[in-house]
């Protein structure tokens, strides 16, 4: 694995790779057992290393697209919707940056205000 992506690892995000022709594209996941960001939804299970995992945040992809990368939370069918987004960086660095960024910092931006307003006209 990329040193870049190993600090995704690091951080205790689960990183699955899946190949699609020439193009590589990695899913991300923020395990429930972890501190950072989450949504107010009950999550979602993952298997991962033969185990189930539970995941309090959204997944999300990282790919590379010809000389750039691309962040995406895309989470609404057939959106987008209140918190999905695609983003495109320069770099790897740039875009793990981004994606730590998502699942550990600021929360506004997991849960951005419209999505906010979603989860109190739902109750």
């Amino acid at each position: 694995m990329n040193i870049e992506l190993e600090r995704l690892t690091k951080a205790g995000l689960i990183v699955k790779e899946s190949r699609g022709g020439t193009m590589s594209k990695f899913k991300i996941f923020k395990p429930s057992s972890i501190s950072g960001n989450a949504r107010q939804e009950n999550g979602f299970d993952i298997y991962h290393n033969s185990q189930r995992v539970h995941c309090s945040a959204p997944g999300s992809m990282i790919r590379q697209e010809g000389e750039n990368w691309t962040f995406k939370v895309w989470i609404w069918v057939p959106g987008p919707g209140p918190g999905d987004f695609k983003e495109t960086y320069s770099s790897i660095s740039e875009v793990v940056d981004a994606v730590l960024d998502y699942y550990f910092g600021d929360s506004s931006k997991m849960n951005p205000p419209e999505l906010l307003a979603y989860y109190r006209e739902k109750k």
